[in-house]
């Protein structure tokens, strides 16, 4: 008799055998000939033969698998889930493959990684480490070696030695960590890093001593996208700052009505004590104190002349005059203003009054004085000029 679905044999009809029955040829041959059948179609033990049919198993757990060994039943095979085959040893998982993703994932070491390493990964497609992976060159010291840190960092460690504190390291971030697209170049301790962000486009430099490899240093110099390099700290060229060559609060005269980036045009306008801290650092209030708390003022520049200080010179015979410059700062000092002004004189023109003489004779004699020659010319006293923004380096 063939076996149910469940995979029962039952014996052919006429069985078992009663007591005092005679056994004819007809039903032991019959009987024999489907033992024989059966027998046939089971695996043996010894390995003779193949199954002609798929061979199925119960699913099993990680410390029960399906599929286990004589010597070790904990090691072997089980179904995780639907689509999912796991690889179980002493009652824990260390490895699974999905079909429903086509992941694989280790989550112990990777060790005597051959020298053929990782070949024939089509293009677009992407090779995954999780949890923690050691992936070893020859096994030895020295040899080259790649890490994956851990399960909560995310990344992937290349180190060019044979031990953090004497190589170099690449650091790989996948693309569903938080700093995605991240690769990151360490020099040997840790202590120069760059990191190329390939989502962002950017490139970042980081300094510092200390803490071991992948501790935050000192941020240094970013270049985004745009290709706009961002110095946060000071940058020397040729032994000198550069802050020297246009330091906070230089003015410069530009020929476009928008500021350059780094500057402020100095329009009166109150701006950040927080942003602008530099600049308030140097200007203080002595333009305007904004809102008193948190704001302060820009100089107000618009339509005005720039003359030197007269810092007691006297060649600015009204330095003394000079009017606030909004702080209530007045007089002879930087900052200060004056209104526009004619500098004061008078004009002379000759005048005839007639005198009688005898005999109807008569002389015209020149009186001096002074007469009103009327209003004439504009608005104001000025030079041929062109109009420029100042604007402020914050």
């Amino acid at each position: 008799m063939p076996r149910d679905a469940n995979g029962n044999y039952t014996l052919p009809v006429g069985n078992p055998v009663i007591t005092d029955t005679t056994v004819e040829s007809s039903w032991a041959n019959t009987t024999m000939e489907d033992l024989r059948i059966a027998m046939s179609d089971s695996l043996s033990r010894s390995g003779d033969g193949a199954m002609l049919g798929p061979l199925r198993f119960v699913d099993g757990t990680a410390s029960l698998p399906s599929v286990s060994f004589l010597n070790e039943l904990g090691l072997g095979f089980f179904r995780k889930a639907a689509g999912v085959i796991g690889i179980t040893g002493q009652g824990n998982e260390f490895a699974s493959f999905d079909a429903n993703t086509g992941n694989a994932t280790v989550s112990g070491k990777i060790t005597n990684f051959k020298s053929t390493g990782i070949t024939d990964i089509a293009t677009g497609e992407k090779f995954r480490l999780s949890d923690a992976v050691a992936l070893w060159g020859s096994g030895v010291a020295g040899s080259n070696w790649v890490h994956y840190g851990s399960v909560s960092d995310g990344s992937v460690y290349y180190c060019g030695g044979s031990s953090a504190g004497a190589s170099s390291y690449i650091r790989l971030y996948g693309e569903d960590h938080a700093n995605a697209g991240d690769s990151l170049f360490y020099s040997p301790g840790g202590n120069l890093w760059q990191r190329f962000n390939e989502l962002a486009g950017s490139w970042t430099l980081y300094t510092g001593s200390g803490g071991g490899i992948g501790t935050p240093k000192t941020l240094a110099l970013t270049i985004d996208a745009s290709q706009k390099a961002t110095f946060p700290g000071e940058v020397v060229v040729g032994g000198r700052s550069v802050s020297e060559f246009s330091p906070t609060g230089s003015i410069i005269m530009w020929p476009k009505p928008t500021a350059p980036d780094g500057y402020l045009i100095c329009n009166g306008a109150a701006v950040s004590r927080t942003t602008y801290a530099g600049l308030f650092a140097v200007l203080s209030d002595d333009y305007g104190n904004g809102n008193g708390s948190t704001t302060f003022n820009l100089p107000d520049m618009r339509g005005q002349f720039v003359r030197g200080l007269n810092a007691g010179s006297g060649v600015d015979p009204d330095a003394a005059s000079r009017t606030d410059r909004g702080d209530g700062t007045t007089g002879d000092a930087v900052g200060t203003k004056q209104v526009d002004a004619f500098k004061s004189h008078t004009h002379k023109r000759g005048t005839s009054q007639g005198v009688s003489g005898g005999a109807g004779f008569g002389t015209n004699t020149a009186v001096p004085g002074t007469i009103d020659t009327g209003d004439t010319g504009g608005n104001e006293t000025r030079p041929t000029n062109i109009a420029m923004v100042y604007c402020i380096k914050t």
